[in-house]
């Protein structure tokens, strides 16, 4: 610091006369004098008020990156006597922060959001020295060129790139008249302002520089393995960056820019936000004409810090799906189509949502009736394969001669009547979807060889052509009979079993799960009355009974052609029991034969007599127990033993 004031001389050409400079540090004393030299040369007004000028040069991003450190400065050196002033590269104020005092006569200074602090209009001044000397700079008091802030102190510190470019300023402004002719004070003023800027300044560099760069070479890096591929990159933000040409087809001109949320790819949203260590996938329709793609989504991380800095997509084109194929292998049911609230059937449901969300083989079991294809086209609808074809091939329906073809296609002059141009098989239409194929244990011996390795090398030809091609397809099968038995008896292959036998549900058949009769019942009436035009005005009581007596051998499937009779010949709308079939009527009386073979346990039957009599009387526990015999205790106490619930 200087010992004394020191008084002004006569400097230039002119004979400009000085004003004393009051006590500061020697190392800026010839900074401050040339400036109020420069000042003097340009005429500059020093009594008038400075004023704030319209800019569009404030830098919004800066001022946020800036916020955080600014903050702990505040907290750092706060006081009713300081203020922190944030300026952009041009020495434009564009944010104060202080206490309401300080701020107050701050303003009364001419100092506000807005104002000019370069030299050349606000006179001398620390952020004015700041710009032009790129350094940190302190001017005390009476220094200052401008009448109206000669009972501040300015102190700044300009904000750099790497590059050494100045990108901002940030300062204080102290009034603090006492302690500002303190050494220490006023050395640890300038010296908080210039670790700030500091440390804004790396910050600067860290977070938008170097993360830029970063990004960039971690896009090329991660294209590298996929360059023949299709590809959409986003930033963390998921605004996407890149997309190859053939992107067009999928989601539109004009997607660069765009949010991902914005182009109504609900799946894709998905995909990315997994948090699978592995690459996921989903099957997206692409363009009108119908075209299937493979998704894969990789995140882009920095190998630094691990840090997630945006995600790529790579779509691949999956072939030999044309779009009028594609439109016509639809899955329509979910598993909101499954009705029932049995612990047997809930648990099959379970077990195939479960399954749905992995890629992986399942089998049905199940007796005719029960379902089996509602499970299938309810497990491809909740996985990845959703927007991809749902084929479905019944084993026992296709002629042994023709089996090859229909599962592999064929291709043309193969045989006489081969069309031209060949035909695909069911493997190539569904191929990017799922293949259900029902009564799998009906399958011939040989073709199930030619199943077992389509199945472990994931490609085709087609019946007389040489052509290898790549499929891509979900296997869903189901059988009546269960395949186990097959094997031992020597009519399906060990092999194609265990392939097959990954994900085993058994579907219940209708008799056990008696309790799900009501809520079926309702549930078709409801849907083959809107199916007939016939609205059913009332239900006689002891229909309910009735149908919970029956064993229903045809199951679920049984069930709905019985309520399609009774509907088509009810009387005045209401469904009687003289309106159902004469084999459901005997199986009341008959109370419910047991199959061939087949024993009932007392448990079961006891269960069984249990739920007949909640349905009867619609859940009523008094009246059900009272017609059992038993108390309303024992009733409760059996129905938990049971795991029976009413609806």
């Amino acid at each position: 610091m200087g010992g004394n004031d020191m008084k002004g001389e006569a400097l230039g050409t002119q004979g400009l006369q000085l004003p004393s400079l009051q006590r500061c540090p020697d190392v800026f004393q010839e900074e401050i004098k040339e400036s109020l030299v420069r000042c003097k040369k340009r005429n500059l007004d020093a009594n008038t008020k400075l004023m704030s000028a319209k800019t569009d040069t404030i830098n919004k991003q800066v001022i946020k990156e800036f916020c955080a450190p600014i903050l702990k400065l505040l907290n750092f050196a706060s006081g009713d006597n300081l203020v922190v002033l944030l300026a952009d590269k041009h020495g434009i104020a564009v944010d104060l922060q202080g206490s309401i005092k300080a701020l107050s006569k701050l303003q009364e200074a001419g100092i506000t959001v807005g104002v000019d602090l370069r030299e050349e209009v606000a006179g001398t001044n620390a952020y004015a020295l700041a710009l032009i000397h790129k350094k940190p700079i302190c001017v005390i008091g009476k220094n200052h060129y401008n009448q109206h802030l000669k009972e501040w102190s300015s102190f700044c510190a300009p904000i750099t790139s790497q590059n050494g470019k100045i990108e901002g300023l940030v300062g204080l402004w102290c009034y603090d008249l006492k302690r500002i002719n303190q050494t220490s004070y006023v050395n640890y003023l300038l010296g908080l302002v210039s670790l700030v800027a500091n440390v804004i300044s790396r910050e600067w560099y860290i977070k938008e520089i170097k993360k830029e760069l970063i990004f960039h070479k971690e896009i090329i890096r991660t294209l590298a393995d996929y360059i023949t591929e299709e590809f959409l990159v986003m930033d963390c933000e998921r605004v996407i960056k890149y997309v190859s040409s053939a992107i067009m087809n999928c989601f539109g001109k004009n997607v660069i820019g765009k949010k991902l949320g914005t182009l109504n790819r609900s799946e894709l949203t998905e995909l990315v936000e997994s948090d699978s260590k592995r690459p996921k996938e989903v099957y997206l329709t692409g363009s009108p004409e119908g075209e299937i793609y493979l998704a894969k989504a990789k995140p882009i991380k920095a190998l630094e810090n691990n840090q997630l800095l945006g995600n790529i997509v790579v779509l691949s084109r999956m072939k030999g799906v044309q779009s009028k194929n594609h439109r016509s292998y639809t899955a329509h049911f979910t598993f909101d189509d499954i009705i029932g609230n049995s612990p047997s059937l809930r648990k099959a449901v379970e077990m195939a949502r479960a399954a749905a969300e992995l890629n992986v083989r399942v089998l049905l079991e199940g007796e005719s009736g029960t379902g089996k294809e509602l499970f299938a086209q309810a497990i491809h609808n909740g996985s990845a394969r959703r927007n991809g074809p749902f084929v479905a091939l019944n084993c026992s329906a296709v002629p042994r001669e023709l089996f090859e073809s229909e599962f592999f296609g064929y291709s043309e002059g193969a045989f006489t009547g081969a069309k031209k141009g060949g035909k695909p098989g069911k493997f190539e239409l569904a191929n990017g979807g799922t293949l259900f194929l029902d009564e799998i244990g009906t399958l011939p011996w040989d073709m199930q060889a030619k199943l077992l390795r389509t199945l472990q090398q994931n490609e085709i030809i087609r019946v007389g052509g040489n052509e290898v091609i790549p499929v891509n397809v979900r296997i869903v099968a189901a059988t009546n009979t269960p395949l186990e038995e097959l094997v031992v008896q020597g009519e399906f292959r060990q092999d194609l079993y265990y392939r097959l036998n990954v994900i085993v549900i058994r579907i219940p058949p209708l008799r056990e799960r008696v309790e799900d009769i009501p809520v079926l019942f309702e549930y078709l009436v409801e849907k083959i009355s809107r199916k007939l035009g016939k609205k059913i005005r009332r239900i006689d009581k002891d229909v309910i009974d009735v149908l919970c007596a029956y064993h229903w051998p045809g199951n679920v499937r049984e069930l709905e052609n019985c309520i399609e009779r009774a509907i088509t010949l009810a009387r005045e709308n209401i469904i009687r029991v003289e309106d159902l079939p004469s084999e459901v009527l005997q199986g009341k009386s008959e109370r419910r034969s047991t199959p061939p073979g087949e024993l009932q346990s007392l448990r079961t039957l006891e269960r069984e007599t249990i739920v007949r009599s909640l349905a009867r009387f619609n859940g009523n526990v008094s009246k059900a127990s009272k017609a059992l015999g038993i108390s309303r205790t024992t009733l409760y106490k059996k129905m938990r033993q049971y795991d029976i619930r009413i609806r």
